[in-house]
């Protein structure tokens, strides 16, 4: 089952997170960028894109959907990365990933 959901073509609404690690939210003021990445759930193409921090205390973030990503029906892993300085990688959630779902047009 799917965590978020947008119909086939819809660009909004934007997908917004509240990363945390542990149960504590993840302080993001270092932070030098996130992104979401996802990819098919029965697999294929990886796909980055750069996402925004709404509220770095907070350890919000946001990401405005692209026209191309909600243009194929299916189930999507995802998750958000964030790098940190030094060019240090996390990602949240990293014991597993979310899922979203681009639903048809009809049917």
């Amino acid at each position: 089952m799917a965590d978020f959901f947008i119909r086939k073509g819809d660009r909004l609404p934007a997908i917004e997170a509240e990363l945390s690690r542990q149960g504590k939210v993840a302080d993001l003021t270092l932070a030098s960028s996130v992104q979401l990445i996802y990819q098919p759930e029965a697999g294929g193409v990886v796909v980055t894109r750069a996402a925004q921090i709404v509220s770095a205390l907070l350890g919000t973030v946001k990401y405005s959907w692209a026209a191309e990503d909600t243009a194929t029906v299916g189930i999507f892993l995802i998750y958000f990365q964030v790098t940190w300085p030094g060019g240090i990688l996390e990602s949240f959630p990293n014991r597993a990933h979310n899922k979203f779902s681009v639903t048809p047009i009809f049917g």
